[in-house]
């Protein structure tokens, strides 16, 4: 049954306002938009997302709610660090305005009241008149309750650069409510929005406001009179202020400088000065800003000088560019001089003069210099090879100033290095084809041991297959080829030279490693005649490094070095090891030989890629690292990037690399902040050297730990202070609870269980969550269960981990023996803690004794002393599948007062004993699975202990069929309307419907209550029934067979003769050969037949029935072929299979069984078909059909069949309200095949309906075409396109897909009215097909 939803959010999310009035509307489109998708049950007192802003999103903590998906939306960026709308130009072309807003959990307003509201806000795609971003207030109805603020986008607006705005969130709020990002616009006017780090802080209204301006002062030196200098900028930055900033000057020169604005609003922005001397001399200002009680001061100064006199000065700073080593045709990376110009009013020109001339350019036009000067930029580019030289020559008016320009060109690569004439592959087999029949790389030496890695293990699908090696203790592995220089590539006519450049590439991949810096070591050598290693200290380094070791988990990564052939060399070993204890991937290597082009290229790379760093505040550790640049123009500086990086990290010994350099070093980390810095993550640490090509760019991305040494992290066992021993019989458990004292971690704790193969122990959890926002970690107890499933002695640890915290290790051993004898006492020795999922009302009286869950109407007191109340019942919890053939109770004489009931249908029926006990022993003997309980008929009593002995497993009742098992003639009256919909019954225990039948014929699993929860297991969304015979760790080879009877139905006196349920199967296995039935069972004149009913007749054709996908089946039972009623029937489910234990896991739900309404709902559909047109990797024009419903209670379910098209056929929402309404599916596929699906439309209780989606490929049917004897003529063209040849009819296309015209077969198309660019042509050829023509309108 389906359960209110409710948002219970992990994310602490904070986000901040301004001002604000009241509103009694709704917002602005507010009507288009489904509010209902908003709760404010559980509002949060405080508001942060700095990150993770995708998770967000999908994760329903925040809500995109818009009323037109397709045209505009808010998402997650590409990059995970902001909020970004996304707008679909062409599908708002026609279109009314959009409305969309970024709708953040719910506040508690009162919470919220007076503080300070942050974020950065940007935007894109700027057009027209732009509205402003909204903040707003609203309730879950859309209401709006406060306007916060507005921010304003901009046409040009830079997408890199964010702006910082506060506010103030009102004080006269009060209740629940969301804070709202409000945009609008139309296909003219637009901007996408972006924002990010959201914040509501404390320093609201009560908060000192402050400002400061940057810099504190302006020099404008000499300027002539009655002119004006350039603009220069101030920035303004004001916090926990509302109003106007104040802008005023004073001094008497007050009328000499031009400031624009006068006045800024409330969080500051930039000012620009000028300075427009009225007489000669010495000019002072201060400018002052004011907000409030706060003031921050500029000095402006600079002189007047006399117009007539002078002439003006340049200056230039470095007065000489010198440019590296750069190949003749190729361009070199750009130098900047500086020019500084004094007492010139006009444009300053640039040129390049000398000999050498040609080979330097300027970048842009006449450098772009202002009167005052600026960067002039200027590239080589060698037409000859040798030293070159020119000047850059910069004129003020009759005044110039000259740089000297220097290059040298060559025809060779840089650093000393020779190309060869064409590039080539100096490996055998780089790519892993040929192996031996031990399934080793034929042209490969390895050591380990090796395999063949086929499917998903290998890096690219494409390339047929990998290679695996697996370490043991104390053995070093490797994968090497030695390639003998004047035999290279794979048919050995290659040659390798001195100085010939070489380019390495690997791919690896760690699956486990006994070192943490990884399990990879680079171990290439030179090797002279005499099989010496020919070193040099810079290659060495990197090249065969005993230090430095690299991994990478979960994912191949991707690593490329260079090398020159050194002189004397003769072979080159290509050699990758592997450390002990490992086991790796590799795949795809490669040593390219170089040519002309591939040594023009910058290189840069790092070693290690990746790596886990460790350290402790003001502390300092060194890792070892290898850096390498080649055919850079310059030297560089190494960019570090992170929390305070520049302070962090350095490496040691080398601010600065060379053009062309090599280099081992150690990378040296000294933390200045505590905190879990992960890779790829706000904060993270990273090494770049930046410069390189496209394709090497050097890159180590680090994962960071860092503590503060006074406050180290601690994990301790709280209670109790050491584990115990545990005991539980074999099928029964044991419970433990541990807490702990943790403090000072930076991350996340994770708990796990180590013990052996089918081991007896598991925990309830296994991560303790840390808050980085709040620096809280949300611990709690953790509670270990013992569940041995045969006789033994059983041990394991349970440890505690944290980065930078010693491992908290708990001791664990248990013991499990049968009972003695058959008989299963209980002594009711502890009123132990029930499973944490066993609450609410349901479980009411239940409780955990010796031998399991047991019902008592009455108390537990103490060991072995329970109280039965009158009337009361004690029942007990479990099956015993081979029925039981006695009982006992202690003292003997409570059980003259007491009344035995049994059940041997799992509940739905109970029979008392006729048999009285005798010294308290009742006589039972029944023979199949049984259930049984007390029934005190005198005043309260005692019970002590009671004892039930079962039957032997070969005693155990069997059953040719369900009509020989099920219970007939045992309802009172048959029931002429059924509504099951299993609410309220306890998870995961069997299921005990009054009527209903729960018959285990095979082995002892019947159907039991489940709660279904939602994808994140944290709202329980339905109670429905569940199958599943699935035992974790557990041998069973038994066969399985279950079934769930209804209760006896009347055919003839129901209104209806319509059957509804819901299904949904998880879990499926290859070759499973679970089966599930249903099946109808008549009754008459005691007699019980049953007919299997073809649940696939029922399920729309072409929809295949998909695991985790609820589906509606609705049977007229009267219109099923082959079935008879007669009138008394049951509706039964069957359940069977082969094995059972951890050989099966097929679960089936089962929920809302009915029969026999008449107020059934319907759905209706007013479009069965949506067909798309598409190009591959084009967004196809949204469509949109309408559902409506009658008598329907639950929401209508919008299901994608195969669910693996989601990404093809695009949905905002998978549920509609349960009136229905409007649907929208957009389409989008790379691929070139035509695609087909179905959209299942279901509310429960209604017969399902259909509507089918067909995506027709255009450039397809195109292919098909290409002989055609038709053409399109000329292919550039000012008005008329002409057509030669015969076919039907032609369209013309943007290239973006749009239709522009079409019509049928003519000898010429009018193109004048159209907008220069280019266009598609399709003609139709009958019989043939369509054939583009691409054509150009000029």
């Amino acid at each position: 049954m389906k359960r209110k939803q409710s948002f219970i959010t992990a994310l602490l999310l904070l986000v901040l306002t301004t001002f604000g009035w009241s509103f009694s509307a709704r917002a602005q489109g507010a009507s288009e938009v489904n509010w209902g998708e908003l709760s404010d049950t559980t509002p949060l007192s405080d508001l942060s997302i700095t990150s993770q802003y995708k998770e967000a999103l999908i994760g329903g903590a925040w809500k995109n709610l818009t009323n037109n998906f397709a045209g505009a939306k808010w998402i997650g960026s590409y990059k995970n660090d902001r909020f970004q709308m996304s707008i679909g130009t062409f599908n708002l072309k026609g279109k009314g305005p959009y409305h969309t807003y970024l709708v953040s959990p719910a506040l508690s307003l009162g919470a919220i009241k007076g503080k300070k509201l942050s974020f950065e806000f940007t935007n894109s795609m700027g057009k027209g008149t732009i509205s402003p971003l909204k903040v707003l207030l609203v309730k879950k109805t859309g209401e709006v309750i406060k306007e916060v603020t507005t921010v304003q986008g901009a046409v040009d607006e830079n997408i890199s650069t964010l702006t910082a705005h506060t506010a103030v969130i009102p004080n006269d709020i009060d209740g629940a409510g969301f804070l709202a990002f409000y945009a609008t616009g139309d296909y003219d006017n637009r901007a996408a929005y972006m924002v990010k780090n959201i914040e509501i802080t404390d320093g609201g209204a009560a908060s000192e406001p402050s400002i400061v301006a940057n810099p504190n002062k302006l020099d404008f030196y000499d300027v002539p009179i009655d002119t004006s200098s350039d603009a220069k900028t101030i920035n303004v930055l004001a916090k926990n202020y509302t109003g106007a900033i104040t802008i005023t000057k004073e001094g008497d020169a007050a009328n000499d400088f031009v400031v624009n604005p006068l006045s800024l609003m409330d969080a500051g922005g930039a000012v620009t000065v000028q300075f427009a001397p009225k007489t000669v001399g010495d000019k002072s200002v201060t400018l002052v800003f004011t907000a409030g009680a706060k003031k921050a001061q500029v000095t402006l100064v600079g002189k007047g000088t006399n117009s007539s006199g002078g002439a003006p000065s340049l200056t230039a700073d470095p007065t000489e560019l010198k440019f590296a080593l750069t190949q003749l045709g190729a361009t070199s990376q750009p130098q900047t001089a500086s020019i500084t110009i004094y007492g010139f009013m006009g444009t300053p020109t640039c040129e390049i003069t000398g000999v050498a001339k040609s080979d330097f350019l300027i970048q842009g036009t006449s450098g772009n210099l202002s009167s005052s000067g600026g960067a002039v930029s200027v590239v080589f580019k060698p037409t000859m090879a040798g030293e070159r030289k020119a000047a850059l020559k910069v004129s003020a008016g009759t005044e110039a100033i000259e740089v000297l320009l220097r290059g040298e060109g060559g025809t060779e690569g840089a650093g000393g290095s020779t190309p060869v004439e064409s590039a080539f592959e100096a490996l055998k087999d780089n790519f892993f084809y040929e192996f031996d029949a031990n399934d080793k790389p034929l042209k490969w030496e390895t050591k380990g041991t090796i395999t063949k890695l086929q499917g998903s293990d290998r890096y690219n699908s494409s390339s047929q297959f990998g290679v695996g090696i697996a370490t043991a203790a104390g053995e070093t592995g490797y994968i090497k080829q030695v390639v003998v220089l004047d035999k290279a590539g794979e048919a050995g006519n290659k040659v390798i030279k001195e100085g010939n450049e070489l380019e390495g590439l690997i791919h690896y991949q760690t699956v486990e490693s006994a070192l943490e810096s990884g399990p990879f070591r680079l171990a290439c050598q030179w090797l002279d005649a005499e099989g010496r290693e020919i070193t040099t200290d810079t290659e060495k380094g990197l090249l065969n490094n005993d230090k430095l070791f690299f991994g990478r988990a979960k994912a191949y990564g991707e690593f490329k070095f260079h090398t020159v052939c050194p002189k004397g060399a003769v072979k080159f070993v290509f050699s990758l090891e592997v450390a002990p204890e490992s086991k790796v991937f590799v795949d795809d290597f490669g040593l390219t030989c170089l040519d002309k082009s591939g040594m023009m290229k910058p290189f840069a790379t790092i070693l290690p890629q990746y790596r886990t760093i460790y350290g402790k505040i003001g502390e300092t550790k060194e890792y070892p690292i290898a850096v390498q640049i080649k055919h850079f123009n310059a030297s560089i500086t190494p960019n570090f990037s992170g929390t305070d990086a520049s302070n962090v990290l350095k490496l040691k010994d080398a601010t600065m690399l060379g053009k062309d350099q090599t280099l081992a070093t150690n990378l040296q980390v000294t933390p200045t902040a505590k905190g879990a810095f992960y890779m790829d993550k706000a904060g993270a640490y990273s090494v770049a050297l930046n410069g390189g090509d496209d394709t090497a760019q050097g890159t180590l991305a680090l994962t960071a730990f860092f503590i503060d040494p006074k406050t180290p992290p601690t994990m301790k066992l709280k209670t109790p202070t050491e584990a115990v021993a545990m005991t539980a019989a074999p099928g029964k458990t044991q419970e433990q609870t541990f807490t702990f004292d943790i403090s000072g971690v930076i991350t996340d704790v994770k708990l796990a269980i180590k013990q052996k193969e089918n081991g007896a122990f598991r925990i309830n959890k296994g991560l303790f969550w840390y808050s980085s926002t709040t620096g809280k970690l949300y611990d709690g107890p953790v509670i270990v269960t013992f569940a041995p499933k045969v006789e033994g002695e059983y041990e394991a640890t349970l440890t505690l981990s944290s980065p930078m915290a010693q491992d908290l290790v708990i001791n664990l051993k248990g013991s499990s023996k049968k009972p003695d004898g058959n008989v299963i006492v209980e002594k009711f020795t502890a009123d132990n803690p029930k499973d944490a999922r066993f609450t609410g009302d349901a479980w009411k009286g239940y409780h955990k004794f010796d031998q399991g869950y047991w019902y008592l109407d009455g108390t537990w007191n103490k060991a072995s002393d329970i109280t039965l109340k009158n009337k009361g019942v004690l029942y007990y919890d479990e099956v015993l599948p081979t029925g039981i053939e006695s009982l006992s109770v202690q003292p003997s004489t409570a059980a003259d007062q007491l009344t035995l009931e049994y059940s041997i249908d799992g509940g739905g029926h109970w029979i008392a004993s006729d048999k009285k006990a005798v010294a308290g022993t009742f006589t039972l003997a029944t023979k199949r699975p049984t259930l049984v309980r007390f029934i005190n008929t005198g005043v309260e009593t005692t019970l002590n202990e009671v004892a039930l002995a079962p039957n032997k497993e070969n005693e155990r009742q069997t059953f040719k069929g369900i009509e020989e098992a099920m219970l007939l003639k045992v309802d009172k009256a048959p029931l002429a309307l059924l509504n099951e919909t299993f609410n309220g019954y306890r998870h995961t225990r069997i299921l005990s419907i009054p009527g209903w039948q729960n018959l285990m014929l095979l082995a002892e699993r019947p159907f039991y209550g489940f709660q279904q929860k939602n994808a994140t297991q944290d709202v329980v969304e339905n109670d429905v029934v569940q199958i599943c015979f699935l035992a974790y760790g557990k041998v069973d080879d038994r066969p399985h067979h279950t079934w769930l009877l209804s209760p006896t139905l009347s055919y003839k006196q129901a209104k209806s003769k319509v059957l509804t349920f819901r299904m949904q199967y998880r879990n499926p296995i290859e070759n499973g050969q679970e089966k599930f039935g249903l099946y109808v069972i008549t009754e008459k004149e005691g007699v019980a037949q049953s007919t299997y009913v073809d649940l696939t007749k029922f399920v729309p054709m072409g929809v295949q029935v998909e695991p985790n996908i609820w589906f509606d089946y609705y049977i007229d039972l009267s219109k099923v072929e082959g079935l008879v009623i007669d009138d008394l029937f049951h509706v039964g489910f069957s359940f069977s299979s082969p094995v059972g234990g951890n050989k099966t896991s097929l679960n089936i739900m089962i929920d809302d069984v009915t029969f026999g309404r008449d107020d059934l709902p319907s759905i209706t559909v007013d479009k069965d078909l949506l067909a798309f047109e598409f190009y591959p990797g084009q967004k196809a024009e949204p469509q949109a059909f309408n559902v409506k419903t009658t008598n329907a209670n639950s929401p209508v379910t919008l299901s994608l069949v195969p669910s693996r098209l989601k990404s093809t056929f695009l949905m905002a929402k998978t549920q509609l309200p349960k009136e229905g309404g409007a649907v929208a599916v957009g389409f989008k596929s790379d691929s070139k095949k035509d695609v087909a699906g179905m959209l299942l439309v279901q509310t429960r209780g209604a017969e399902p309906k259909v509507v089918r989606l067909f995506g027709k490929n255009l450039t397809a049917i195109e292919d098909i075409a290409t002989e055609a004897p038709v053409t399109v003529y000329p292919t550039t063209a000012h008005d008329v396109l002409h057509v030669k040849g015969y076919y039907q009819s032609y369209s013309l296309f943007t290239l973006s897909g749009e239709l522009i015209a079409s019509g049928d077969a003519t000898d010429s198309i009018y193109i004048g009215s159209l907008p220069s660019g280019r266009y598609l042509v399709r003609l139709y050829v009958e019989g043939v097909g369509y054939k583009p023509f691409v054509v150009e309108k000029q």
